[in-house]
């Protein structure tokens, strides 16, 4: 990371850019269905509510492994029943997300992170990185999926699914 952006504001960033990425996105999903929102189009997770389902779950388990957490100890909610609910916990979530990367510094980023998963065929393989490390991926896989739900969105109909990108954002000065 360059001397001019520390690894803290790039998070911090990274957080920001998150939080307006999914109002964006929520937005255009409540434009459909209930029945369309749950429709398999061929995404990953078959429909857009549950990969934004997935989003979700898996923000809040890293969020909680992070601060400390142990896999043994993670009780998490369950699905969220409909999209308002759904759209509620989002905006906790990159609420605390943004609260998250105001409180944290450059100790803690460089600290070591392990975590051996429990989750299908990556059960029991392990992984050895940084807290920075983490949450790039944390971020990158909010991105990664996001891509999907705009896909999803456009294959159930939102003619002009709202610009993700991050230069957008900067763009539109939000």
């Amino acid at each position: 990371m360059s001397d001019s952006l520390s690894f803290k504001t790039h998070f911090q960033e990274m957080a920001a850019y998150n939080r307006w990425a999914n109002a964006r996105l929520y937005a255009d999903a409540a434009t459909l269905t209930d029945e369309a929102l749950h429709r398999d189009v061929g995404v990953y997770f078959q429909s857009l509510f549950a990969t934004l389902t997935h989003l979700l779950q898996t923000d809040r388990a890293w969020t909680f492994l992070l601060q400390g957490g142990t896999l043994g100890d993670m009780a998490l909610p369950g699905p969220p029943a409909d999209l308002p609910v759904l759209l509620t916990a989002r905006q906790a979530q990159d609420a605390e997300f943004v609260a998250w990367m105001d409180r944290i510094d450059t100790a803690w980023l460089a600290q070591p992170f392990t975590f051996v998963s429990g989750l299908g065929s990556w059960k029991g393989k392990s992984y050895a990185g940084t807290h920075a490390s983490t949450l790039t991926h944390l971020f990158n896989h909010q991105t990664h999926h996001r891509g999907q739900a705009h896909t999803a969105l456009k294959l159930l109909g939102v003619a002009e699914p709202q610009a993700l990108d991050i230069l957008v954002k900067g763009f539109l000065g939000a």
